[in-house]
């Protein structure tokens, strides 16, 4: 059913779509927790711009950031793969986790603080405690 030359390019794809989604799990929880943590005067007005790649198709996502590339002489390859995977992705995982930030709280954190862990640690100890199960599989 599929040739030699399709199935030696289905290893090189998943290895870009796994670094494309590994990165957007780092962007995604990193500006989820900067949001939640942090308050800043331009805070509302980042929120439309970053989700609308939730908005757009893809298939019209994709041709905007391949005229993107192109128009910015980027070479296209793996690196502008990776990087169209991840703008993509990463608002759907900023969404799923800044949820679950709202839903912590913060006395698990305060609680934690006091007993002298760690800021990071005592919102780890907030999570577990409530089991956050849209973090718990990266907490680990």
């Amino acid at each position: 059913m599929f040739g030699l030359s399709a199935l030696s390019s289905l290893v090189p794809a998943a290895l870009f779509r796994l670094a494309g989604t590994a990165l957007s799990v780092f962007i995604g929880t990193s500006a989820a927790w900067l949001l939640y943590r942090y308050r800043f005067p331009a805070q509302r007005t980042l929120g439309p711009p970053i989700l609308i790649p939730m908005v757009i198709p893809e298939l019209l996502m994709g041709v905007s950031l391949l005229v993107l590339f192109v128009s910015l002489d980027l070479p296209l390859g793996s690196t502008t793969l990776i990087i169209a995977h991840t703008t993509i992705c990463f608002p759907f995982i900023l969404v799923g986790v800044q949820a679950r930030l709202q839903g912590i709280d913060p006395a698990l954190e305060e609680a934690a603080l006091d007993l002298g862990a760690h800021s990071a640690a005592g919102l780890l100890a907030g999570y577990r405690g409530r089991r956050a199960h849209g973090l718990h599989p990266f907490l680990r």
